[in-house]
């Protein structure tokens, strides 16, 4: 007889009878079942896929997008993108299927492998549907047809996520001139009537980032930077920005300020686009704004970089609306030329302190008015379609020519005047730096004329103008400053003169590097 007390006796077969004792293999709910025992990795990543497909079939939640695997998640009620990493689609296969090790001797119920999990995230393609983009109202698609049933739309690659609509008003196929008419008295006098607009141009302007959202599917290339300024606090920059967005979405624009620092402005940008957010806000910048990451996505159709926390590369479409706000904004030569603006000019102190609003909480307005702002936004889009899409009197706009095409013929069809009218003074205001040089050459010019001239001649022109560029060192320090930034813009036109290098000959015939201006078209 042992010797072992009984309670012990008792653990011990509890625990043998535990060891032995299989986990159950049934299927749970109808999922399959992955067997891990001596399986090749490509096998289980093949299964891995199809348990994925098969929960996908029910409702869609899982797709595609340029490469990287995302699902449709909640955020205050509304659809979101989220792009999966190891651990969000670890849950998603075990939801998805029952993992076992069966190898005879040994049965049970285990998680997916990590390896897989890995392996399956960095596939160069899926069996899921492509995910483009998401919208929070009715769109226009490609084709000018209009897309308003909830879901993913395979067609336009778009998941449409309605929230707190509701059914909207019909659009009429042929808006006629009354409608039209309406149309404009409620966004340009019940919505936008709050805003002190600088000028026609900057209220034109605005009603256009009104309509982009609707219409972004037809626009087959990028968009420009909306920058919102003004020349005092609280005069209403951030609220505009905030009122674009609810109409497009339904919800707030996130807080806080995107930071596009050179270091961190790929990652930055790739996230973002991979969220396929259609508006980013960039709200009050108190800074000078310039980015080459920055500008170069503001002219591409597609963004091509490493997912953050991956080592997967992914092209993604730009298909994101860009606002920045901020104080008599300024942006770099390279960011200026894309870039729009939309001007707020109360013309006193204390803009804040303005009363008699005609809706005095806008935002709550717009809330509450949201289904008659989306039905009139697209009115005025289906008025555009319907007058047979002609083609504008004005230029397109440099790099955006099918977003200055289709905006300008919707707001011309509506006989909205003024577009893109201030490019010219938003020009001058928002690129110091370019204004400056054209400064500089103008006196160069009145000084020397096209003679070839040294650095130690313009130097004091320079100074006067900008002698930021010539810093505080000495007379020799400040004359390779100057030196650096004319290399740096020779053949650059300004003030319709070329920069060109030139040889400088000292009172002993020897040569120097110089510089000369040359009528633009020269030779």
């Amino acid at each position: 007889m042992s010797s072992k007390p009984v309670s012990e006796f008792v653990k011990t077969f509890d625990r043998k009878d535990r060891r032995k004792k299989p986990a159950s293999a049934k299927p749970s709910a109808g999922r399959p079942i992955i067997n891990r025992y001596n399986r090749r990795l490509r096998d289980l990543v093949k299964e891995s896929i199809a348990a994925l497909d098969a929960a996908n079939r029910s409702a869609i939640t899982i797709f595609q997008r340029s490469g990287a695997l995302v699902r449709i998640k909640r955020e205050d009620g509304a659809a979101a993108v989220e792009v999966l990493d190891a651990d969000s689609l670890a849950l998603i296969l075990d939801e998805a299927a029952d993992w076992v090790i069966d190898g005879g001797k040994e049965h049970k119920v285990i998680e997916p492998h990590e390896r897989v999990v890995r392996a399956t995230l960095k596939l160069p393609e899926y069996p899921f549907p492509n995910l483009r983009c998401i919208a929070q109202a009715p769109f226009f698609n490609a084709a000018g047809s209009l897309v308003s049933s909830p879901g993913y739309d395979k067609a336009s690659g778009v998941f449409l996520d309605p929230v707190g609509l509701g059914a909207l008003d019909p659009i009429p196929e042929q808006p006629s001139a009354d409608a039209v008419r309406a149309a404009l008295d409620y966004l340009l006098g019940e919505l936008l009537g709050e805003f002190p607009f600088a000028t026609k141009a900057d209220q034109a302007n605005a009603l256009a980032l009104l309509l982009v959202p609707f219409v972004r599917e037809m626009i087959g290339g990028p968009v420009p930077l909306h920058v919102i300024d003004s020349p005092q606090v609280g005069t209403g920059k951030s609220l505009l920005a905030s009122v674009a967005h609810l109409i497009a979405t339904g919800r707030e624009a996130p807080t806080g300020v995107e930071r596009f620092d050179q270091s961190e402005a790929h990652k930055a940008i790739t996230a973002i686009l991979l969220e396929a957010r259609p508006i980013v806000l960039l709200d009050n910048l108190s800074r000078h704004l310039m980015s080459g990451a920055f500008a170069a996505v503001l002219t591409s159709d597609i963004w091509s970089d490493r997912v953050l926390g991956q080592s997967k590369m992914v092209t993604v479409p730009n298909r994101a609306i860009w606002i920045a706000t901020g104080n008599n904004l300024t942006l770099s030569s390279e960011l200026r030329r894309r870039a729009i603006e939309v001007r707020l000019d109360a013309k006193m102190e204390r803009p804040e302190e303005r009363a008699s609003f005609r809706h005095p909480d806008l935002k709550a307005w717009t809330r509450a008015n949201r289904p008659a702002l989306v039905h009139w936004c697209l009115l005025l889009i289906r008025n555009w379609i319907a007058s047979g899409r002609p083609k504008p009197a004005m230029k397109p706009l440099a790099s955006f020519t099918e977003w200055s095409t289709v905006m300008g013929v919707i707001l011309g069809a509506a006989s909205v005047e003024g577009f893109l009218a201030n490019a010219e003074s938003f020009r001058e205001r928002a690129d110091p730096e370019a204004h400056d040089w054209r400064r500089f050459v103008e006196e160069w010019l009145a000084a020397h004329g096209t003679t070839p001239v040294s650095t130690e001649e313009i130097a004091p022109i320079a100074q006067g103008l900008m002698p930021e560029l010539l810093g505080s060192g000495n007379e020799h320090s400040q004359r390779i400053r100057l030196g650096r930034a004319l290399g740096k813009r020779v053949g650059q036109i300004i003030a319709d003169h070329q920069i060109e290098a030139a040889d400088v000959h000292d009172a002993e015939g020897r040569a120097r590097r110089g510089y000369r201006l040359a009528r633009a078209g020269e030779r």
